[in-house]
């Protein structure tokens, strides 16, 4: 099941199936009901989640403690939490389900480990989280200027 919702991530793109394989070796599946974290602002970046039915809100902190504002909505097949398999740094934001959701959790240290032992694994989707990437800094960019403009 797993490999289906992979071909269609841009994260796995041009991977061959015997390679979505190895990856959907190390996945779990988890059911998180409505309003539930999934992962705080500060946290440890120990997975990768792909969103495989409900809906997730990215929120950052604000200045008070009880203040979020959200900043993306994940959708259905999207990925999240993907910073964390670049710098391993605390993440960068939370992710709370909006609705009952599914996610597929990747391990980061086992993706790491399946990466290094299979480069060209490790190539293409490093190649496509920098496609990736660039593509969300040029929409904050864009959104930053109008904004910029706005004011």
């Amino acid at each position: 099941m797993a490999i289906d919702i992979f071909k269609k991530n841009q994260i796995f793109e041009n991977l061959t199936d015997n390679e979505l394989k190895l990856i959907e070796n190390i996945c779990k599946i988890q059911n998180i009901p409505e309003n539930e974290n999934i992962f705080e602002e500060g946290a440890p970046s120990d997975d990768i989640f792909i969103l495989l039915k409900g809906k997730v809100a990215i929120e950052i902190q604000l200045q008070v403690k009880t203040d979020k504002a959200q900043v993306h909505t994940v959708e259905e097949g999207q990925v999240f939490g993907e910073f964390g398999l670049i710098d391993r740094e605390a993440r960068s934001a939370s992710a709370d389900t909006l609705k009952d959701s599914t996610v597929i959790r990747i391990p980061i240290d086992d993706l790491t480990k399946l990466m290094d032992a299979n480069t060209a694994i490790g190539y293409k989707i490093m190649k496509n989280f920098n496609k990736i990437l660039a593509s969300r800094i040029k929409k904050t960019t864009k959104e930053l200027r109008a904004s910029l403009l706005w004011n």
